[in-house]
């Protein structure tokens, strides 16, 4: 399946806006969730981080890999980056990079839960 993936989504029909939006949310809820102890931190143990960064790695690809209506492209976009900025801000409190991030982790936090109460409709 995974040397099929590529070429599945390329085929796929757009989802309506409704259907993207609940794949979207039940993808980021429990992400969410597991992101808040982070966002008063002023550093975190490898493992915590580790945990962290697989979990924003997994919900980037799965929402990276539906296939949204043209209306969520850019919607989709702004998560995507907002994910990978998380992940840059959890490797630089975990010690993994010297690189500050552009942005606070609690206004990343809040750009994804922002994306989460989208409406479905």
């Amino acid at each position: 399946r995974s040397t099929l993936f590529p070429y599945t989504t390329l085929f796929r029909s757009p989802l309506s806006a409704a259907e993207y939006q609940m794949a979207v949310n039940q993808k980021i809820a429990p992400l969410i969730t597991n992101l808040q102890p982070f966002m008063n931190a002023d550093s975190v143990d490898e493992q915590a981080a580790d945990q962290a960064l697989m979990q924003i790695e997994t919900v980037y690809q799965e929402i990276a890999g539906l296939n949204p209506p043209a209306a969520k492209s850019l919607y989709q976009a702004d998560l995507l980056e907002n994910l990978m900025m998380a992940s840059d801000y959890i490797e630089y409190l975990s010690g993994q990079s010297d690189e500050l991030p552009e942005r606070e982790f609690n206004d990343i936090l809040t750009a994804i839960e922002n994306a989460f109460h989208v409406s479905v409709n």
